[in-house]
């Protein structure tokens, strides 16, 4: 069992530290691998936001999010974190290979294989709606992966994601 406090004097620690390499919440970890601490009894905490704002002062606003620029969630090196807007975060984690996309976002219904299949009964002349009734999705979805709007990380020469 870790010490009560711990991970916050933890965080403390990491305002001035003056290290490059990431430095990894050793401590609790959310599902999607971001720190956790407790400040107060019932203050629970993000890690990387609390260790951003202590560092780099408040968020400039509400629509900004704490970049990883290293791209790795639970690290908390306050000199891989800055504040960022919504769409810089998305950005990196394109950059880093860190966004959902096709089978590993978690809302998924189809695989690659599905989409490759789809694909493949479109160009030979069949109906969304009746592809769209055999995988249990909507015909505006098999419009989407026609199009490319979806899956379009794919080709149905088999590049996979």
């Amino acid at each position: 069992m870790t010490e009560r406090g711990a991970a916050a004097r933890f965080a403390e620690a990491m305002i001035d530290i003056d290290f490059d390499e990431c430095i990894i919440w050793p401590f609790s970890l959310s599902q999607n691998g971001y720190g956790w601490l407790r400040k107060r009894k019932l203050d629970t905490l993000m890690a990387h936001v609390y260790i951003c704002t202590k560092a780099h002062g408040p968020k400039p606003d509400e629509n900004y999010k704490v970049r990883h620029l290293c791209g790795v969630a639970s690290c908390v090196n306050p000199k891989h974190l800055m504040w960022g807007t919504t769409a810089e975060n998305e950005n990196d984690k394109w950059e880093h290979g860190t966004m959902p996309y096709g089978e590993t976002h978690h809302r998924a219904k189809l695989t690659a294989t599905n989409v490759r299949e789809i694909r493949t009964r479109l160009a030979a002349g069949e109906s969304q709606t009746s592809i769209a009734a055999d995988f249990d999705v909507s015909p505006s979805q098999v419009s989407k992966i026609h199009l490319k709007k979806d899956w379009g990380h794919l080709d149905l020469e088999g590049e996979s994601e």
